[in-house]
């Protein structure tokens, strides 16, 4: 029994020396970019370079996606620097619970 790396080095051999497709041979090659078994494979994008220049228009208008945006070094750290002393954050979370249980014991209005 081969295993996974094996069995994906066996089928980039095949495809290379016999210049075919093996198809999708399971979830980690299917996808819109596996072509059907059997059918020619080659090397690079398109020869048609007008199908490349598009393709290099549409990613210039929509940017990167969310996961490749570079993002500056101030705002790396911005979402773990504290808006206040972790003091002030006890203190606020002790007085909010002593405004409940207050409001809890009091029997004024009824």
């Amino acid at each position: 029994m081969k295993n996974f790396n094996q069995f994906i080095s066996e089928l980039n051999r095949y495809e290379k020396e016999k210049g075919k497709s093996t198809g999708p041979a399971g979830s980690y090659r299917g996808g819109v970019n596996t072509p059907r078994k059997g059918t020619p494979t080659k090397k690079g994008g398109s020869k048609d370079k007008l199908v490349h220049f598009g393709k290099g228009l549409v990613r210039k208008a929509e940017g990167r996606p969310t996961g490749q945006t570079r993002r500056s070094y101030d705002k790396r750290g911005k979402e773990t620097d504290r808006k206040e002393k972790p003091e002030r954050t006890v203190t606020k979370r002790r007085e909010a619970a002593a405004r409940a249980k207050a409001a809890m014991q009091d029997t004024r209005g009824t």
